[in-house]
């Protein structure tokens, strides 16, 4: 596999295919490919589920894993956007990106259900923006859309992973009162 090769993303498998005839990348948008790819391989392995009784950091949350893995990929993407757009756009996609997992994490540890609940609500907001900053990057054509699809994969991904603990927090009837 070297620069210059041709490749496309099979959707749905989780692969990338060589050959394909879609597009030729260059040194840096391949070694972020192949970054994408060491990781999705790895992600199962790494992010296996833990039992709701036996989460005792916001680290064994699978959101804040994903969420981790998402802002270091959007981190390490934006630093490959053309200069004109380097500071502007990269700097909020990585500012909604960091937004997330820290998020997570400040609701967890505030050891109350309501603050936590709260807080993956804002998470879920900053993804969405993440995910509307990457859609404008797709519609000017800054990154190669291999790159963007990939984020935009892993934003919902996110999206789903923060929905699902969004609802598991819903209060308890004896809290409501």
């Amino acid at each position: 596999m070297k620069p210059g090769m041709q490749v496309a993303y099979k959707a749905g498998t989780g692969r990338w295919a060589l050959g394909t005839g879609l597009m030729a990348l260059d040194a840096r948008h391949w070694a972020f490919l192949e970054i994408l790819e060491e990781r999705r391989s790895d992600d199962m392995a790494k992010s296996a589920m833990v039992p709701a009784n036996e989460v005792r950091s916001f680290r064994d949350l699978l959101l804040w894993q994903e969420a981790m893995d998402l802002a270091v990929d959007v981190h390490r993407a934006a630093r490959l956007l053309p200069a004109d757009e380097r500071y502007e756009l990269g700097r909020e996609i990585r500012r909604s990106s960091t937004s997330i997992p820290s998020n997570v994490s400040e609701g967890f540890n505030r050891h109350s259900r309501k603050a936590h609940r709260s807080h993956i609500a804002i998470s879920l907001g900053s993804t969405g923006e993440l995910e509307t900053q990457v859609e404008l990057v797709r519609r000017l054509d800054l990154l190669e859309p291999l790159l963007v699809n990939s984020l935009l994969e892993r934003c919902g991904t996110v999206g789903r992973l923060g929905q699902g603990l969004w609802r598991s927090l819903k209060p308890i009837k004896s809290e409501s009162k």
